[in-house]
C-alpha cells in the first residue's frame, strides 16, 4: 500500500464528519480508548497542552508550537482539519509526519482499526499520539476537533488546558447557546490542572468557574492578566492593522521586548495574547526564554505551516482566503480587511448546518456575492445556497465549480477591488490548491 492508496482507504473505510456530519461523531471515548490501549497507551507517554474553543483554538495551537520550537523544544502539533495534505494534521517541529510513517501506521495496525471501527478523526488522533510518543517529543500541542467533553483528544491529561473564545457554532451537537457550548468545551478541564481562558465572556464565565471549582483546577484569564501591566507580564500591540504583520511589545521580568509576527488579522492579537499568558502557570522547565517568544511569534506561518486564515493570495487587486465559517469568524475577517476604495466581492460557500442569515447580514450592503460549494457531502448545494440567500435579499451568481467561479471573478476585478473567499474550510482548501 502506497501513501495515496492508504489515504484513499482511510477516506473510504472510516466515517468522516466533513461527509456525513454528526453521524461520524462518537458519543463517548470508548473507541479512542480502545485504539490507544491497542497501541500501548501512547497518550500517557507525552506531555501535553490541550486547546479547545470555537474560534482561535487552531491559531493558539500554532502560536504555541512556534514559540516552543524557537525555545529549542522538540514540539508535536496536532490540528484539524487539513487543507491540502492529510499530513498537515500531525507535525513535529516544522515537519509534517512523513508519508512512510502514515503508511506504516495503517499497515501495522490495520487489524486493530478494523476491529475497533473508529471514525476518521479517532484514527488520526490515535496516529498523532503514537507518532509523538515514538518521536519522543518534549511536549505536544493538541487542538480539539469539536467540543471538548467527548472529543477524541480528551483522553489526555495535559499540564495545561486552554479554552479560546466561545461562539455559536455546531449548535445541533453542542447546544443552543453560549453557556451550553461552554459547558462542552469545559469538558477538557482536568482535576488539579490549571486552565487558561482566553477572554472573559459574560455568558460563559460562570460555567468555567463552576467546572474549575469542581475539578480543583486553577482558573485564570489571559484578558485579565494582560490588564495588570506594570511589572506583571503583559503584551501590547501596535495600533491599526495591516496585511503584512502584527507588531507589538511584551514585558517579562521587568524587561521590554519587541516583536513582529508573520500572522495577520486583528483577531490574531487576541490569540497571541492568549498564547503569551499560557506560560505563567507552567513548571519553570516549560517556560520559554523571553527572547524565544518574540522569535516564535515572528515565524508562526513558516515554522508550523499555518494557513487558511487571512491568507493573502494576491495584493493588487487584493485577494484574501479565510476559513471563517461562523458569525464570529466572519466578523473578525471583515474587521481585518483594509478599505481599498474598491468593491468587495465575496465567493461564499457553507455547510448545510450554518446560520446563513446571520452570517450574510454581517457583510456590507453593497457586497457583490457569488455562491459556490466545496466538494464535500456536507456542503450546501450552490443553487440552494443562491435560493436561500435570495429569500434573504442577497443576489449573486452560483458556481458548481469553486475554481471556475474564483477564476471568473478574479479576472473581472479592478485594481482597487477586494475578493474574499470564505464560509467554509473546504472551499478555501480548494482555492488554496489552485495557488499551489
Amino acid at each position: 500500500m502506497n501513501y495515496t492508496e492508504c489515504i484513499e482507504w482511510l477516506y473510504s473505510q472510516l466515517p468522516m464528519y466533513q461527509n456525513i456530519g454528526r453521524a461520524a461523531l462518537k458519543k463517548d471515548l470508548t473507541n479512542i480508548s480502545r485504539l490507544c490501549d491497542g497501541l500501548g497507551q501512547p497518550h500517557k507517554k507525552t506531555t501535553f497542552i490541550h486547546v479547545a474553543g470555537t474560534n482561535g483554538k487552531g491559531s493558539v495551537s500554532h502560536i504555541l508550537s512556534s514559540i516552543y520550537q524557537a525555545a529549542g523544544f522538540k514540539t508535536g502539533l496536532y490540528t484539524s482539519p487539513h487543507y491540502l495534505d492529510f499530513r498537515e494534521r500531525i507535525r513535529v517541529d516544522d515537519q509534517m509526519i512523513s508519508e512512510e510513517n502514515v503508511v506504516g501506521f495503517i499497515e501495522e495496525h490495520k487489524e486493530l482499526i478494523l476491529d475497533v471501527s473508529p471514525s476518521f478523526f479517532e484514527i488520526t488522533v490515535a496516529m498523532a499520539f503514537d507518532y509523538f510518543a515514538k518521536q519522543q517529543v518534549d511536549l505536544a500541542i493538541i487542538e480539539t476537533g469539536l467540543g471538548g467533553r467527548l472529543d477524541s483528544t480528551n483522553i489526555i491529561h495535559p499540564m495545561l488546558s486552554i479554552i479560546t473564545r466561545i461562539g455559536l457554532d455546531h449548535m445541533d451537537m453542542l447546544g443552543p447557546d453560549l453557556s451550553s457550548i461552554a459547558g462542552e468545551k469545559a469538558g477538557i478541564i482536568k482535576r488539579n490542572t490549571p486552565v487558561l481562558i482566553g477572554i472573559d465572556q459574560d455568558e460563559t464565565k460562570e460555567i468555567f468557574k463552576q467546572v474549575a471549582q469542581e475539578k480543583h483546577a486553577e482558573l485564570y484569564y489571559a484578558s485579565h492578566l494582560n490588564k495588570m501591566q506594570g511589572e506583571q507580564p503583559h503584551i501590547v500591540f501596535g495600533r491599526g492593522h495591516n496585511l503584512e504583520s502584527i507588531q507589538g511589545t511584551y514585558f517579562l521580568n521587568n524587561k521590554k521586548y519587541s516583536f513582529e509576527s508573520d500572522l495577520v488579522g486583528d483577531y490574531q492579537k487576541e490569540n497571541i495574547q492568549t498564547a503569551f499568558h499560557a506560560f505563567s502557570r507552567l513548571p519553570l522547565s516549560y517556560r520559554p526564554a523571553p527572547e524565544a517568544i518574540g522569535k516564535g511569534l515572528s515565524a508562526v506561518v513558516r515554522s508550523t505551516g499555518y494557513m487558511g486564515r487571512m491568507h493573502v493570495m494576491q495584493r493588487k487587486p487584493l485577494i484574501v482566503l479565510d476559513a471563517g465559517h461562523n458569525a464570529d469568524g466572519i466578523q473578525a475577517l471583515l474587521d481585518s480587511l483594509p478599505n481599498t476604495g474598491g468593491r468587495l466581492h465575496v465567493l461564499f460557500g457553507a455547510s448545510a448546518d450554518k446560520d446563513i442569515q446571520r452570517i450574510l447580514s454581517l457583510f456590507p450592503s453593497d457586497t457583490r456575492f457569488s455562491w459556490s460549494q466545496a466538494k464535500v457531502v456536507r456542503a450546501m448545494d450552490a443553487k440552494l445556497l443562491k435560493a436561500t440567500a435570495a429569500n434573504l435579499g442577497y443576489t449573486g451568481k452560483d458556481y458548481t465549480s469553486a475554481e471556475e467561479g474564483f477564476l471568473e471573478i478574479k479576472g473581472a476585478l479592478d485594481s482597487k477591488d477586494v475578493l474574499v473567499v470564505c464560509g467554509s474550510v473546504f472551499l478555501v482548501a480548494e482555492i488554496l490548491s489552485i495557488a499551489t
